[in-house]
């Protein structure tokens, strides 16, 4: 599939057409208004691009004819089509070198020389428009091997990615990207793990689940609608790709800052899949400042310490005595010196210790009180944060 899209002239893409006897051609409906004309004596002063109406000018108030273009156009238009809310088609549009869409009332065209481009304008937004007013999508993979800009793109991605239709998510949640993964592990000079990079796997495993997503049901287990048993595909726990519905990827203003570091990772043999009790085949091996998760709610009560807990199964509850650990990922700077990272679970196997992720934690220096100065001094908040994580690193190994 990946030669096949990455080496074909030009993509069709029946956007509006949700199975196959579905026509794609029409007009806009009645709640997404198109593209339309309007005669107006709006200036645009070249130098400031500042925007005036009615100015006394006689530069200005001559009548030119503008287009007026809706900010959720190509959002509606385009992306909540039906084929954009299929899995599969996702990498079908970013592995072509040009897309031809039959969108909502006229046709859509990209490329990486001309992205956003229509009938209403065939040579695209330009400006800064496609970018922050329209909502756009990435259109193709970047053409660099800058590590920050394709780690960027593969969160956008999984940020659309996780919010399509599979028919069988059990077994092909990562199949169906990894024509894409397999792309970015070639420009990367990388591998791809359980839909991380090992290059950036330390920030890529800070993802969690946000209220309004959390369900009892979201954490996959296996199951399989109808298919035969060998054919499942067990995730780690680690990874989004174990979990069911949309994830709120939130991309920080600044570059976090990791804390923990990738030591290895252990591919599968046939026989050490243990399908009957859920055993993870991919292991990883980090160092990561670890501690126990009743340390910091008492010092949460007190220090009066942010908090921000979000537990993957809303079936399990932090109350009393907990019996979970915690393992730092990373700080993000300027944004109150936060730690953030992974809320695990002991699990004995063969008379080792290794862990479940069950959820996510961020703490937070609350910047609250004159007389405790370590709120106020980095440095001080950093070496509180590694006494509260137990002072040094410590080998882990995640399921």
């Amino acid at each position: 599939m990946q030669h096949v899209y990455k080496n074909c002239v030009l993509n069709l893409s029946l956007s509006r057409a949700s199975n196959p006897n579905e026509s794609c051609f029409g007009g806009c409906s009645p709640d997404v208004i198109p593209p339309f004309e309007v005669k107006s004596s709006l200036h645009v002063d070249d130098e400031s691009s500042m925007i005036t109406w009615g100015s006394t000018e006689a530069s200005a108030v001559a009548i030119s004819n503008y287009v007026a273009l809706p900010g959720l156009y190509y959002s509606e238009a385009l992306y909540n089509q039906p084929l954009a809310h299929r899995a599969w088609a996702l990498q079908e549009r970013l592995l072509a070198p040009r897309v031809l869409s039959c969108g909502l009332g006229e046709l859509f065209w990209e490329c990486d020389q001309l992205p956003d481009a229509s009938e209403s304008f065939p040579e695209g937004l330009g400006g800064n428009a496609s970018g922050n007013l329209l909502f756009s999508r990435d259109s193709t993979i970047p053409n660099t091997t800058d590590i920050d800009v394709l780690s960027r793109f593969w969160l956008h991605t999984l940020s659309d990615y996780v919010r399509c239709d599979l028919t069988y998510p059990e077994t092909d949640k990562l199949v169906a990207l990894a024509a894409v993964s397999n792309q970015m592990e070639i420009m990367m000079d990388d591998v791809c793990l359980a839909g991380h990079f090992w290059k950036t796997l330390i920030p890529s495993l800070n993802w969690f689940i946000s209220d309004e997503t959390r369900s009892p049901t979201r954490r996959r287990q296996g199951s399989t609608k109808g298919i035969k048993s060998q054919r499942q595909v067990i995730m780690p726990t680690w990874s989004w790709a174990s979990m069911d519905g949309p994830l709120p990827w939130h991309l920080p203003p600044v570059k976090p800052v990791s804390l923990a570091e990738p030591e290895a990772y252990e591919l599968p043999h046939h026989n050490r899949i243990d399908l009957a009790t859920q055993e993870n085949p991919i292991r990883l091996i980090i160092r990561a400042y670890c501690g126990a998760l009743d340390d910091v709610l008492l010092l949460e009560i007190e220090e009066s310490l942010h908090l921000e807990i979000a537990m993957d199964d809303s079936n399990k509850i932090v109350s009393g005595k907990s019996p979970y650990s915690i393992a730092a990922l990373v700080y993000i700077p300027k944004m109150s010196d936060g730690w953030q990272g992974l809320i695990l679970e002991a699990v004995e196997k063969d008379e080792e210790v290794i862990y479940k992720r069950v959820g996510h934690y961020a703490l937070y220096n609350p910047y609250s009180s004159e007389d405790q100065k370590w709120k106020y001094d980095s440095r001080a908040w950093v070496e509180k944060m590694k006494m509260l994580h137990g002072q040094e690193r410590k080998t882990i190994t995640l399921i």
